[in-house]
């Protein structure tokens, strides 16, 4: 991902939520919205903690197809193999999976 394609991404994200978000980004994709022209990544690192999203736009965004588990999977596949395997990201990628499940069903 370079700079235009991830100030789309962010765009269109934030076009697709209802309410106010702030992400707090880190990470390679911080490095290329600041412009270093070399950096590369395949994802963005949101520091979930710091930042403020309603939960429901999530959950929202999720059940309308905004994003499809089979792209988060194959995602977690192109990542370098000792984040590919990390326990922890597949613990993750399993509640995620689980998650959206859920939500599609209409489960609170």
């Amino acid at each position: 991902m370079d700079r235009p394609e991830l100030l789309a991404y962010l765009e269109g994200l934030d076009n697709a939520l209802r309410a106010q978000a702030t992400l707090y980004i880190y990470g390679s994709a911080a490095c290329i919205l600041l412009g270093e022209p070399d950096r590369t990544s395949l994802d963005v690192d949101v520091a979930g903690p710091y930042s403020d999203v309603d939960q429901g736009d999530l959950r929202y965004l999720l059940t309308q197809g905004a994003v499809d588990i089979a792209d988060v999977e194959a995602a977690v596949t192109r990542l370098p193999v000792p984040f590919a395997l990390d326990p922890l990201v597949r613990e993750n990628l399993h509640n995620l999976k689980a998650d959206m499940e859920m939500w599609r069903g209409g489960l609170t």
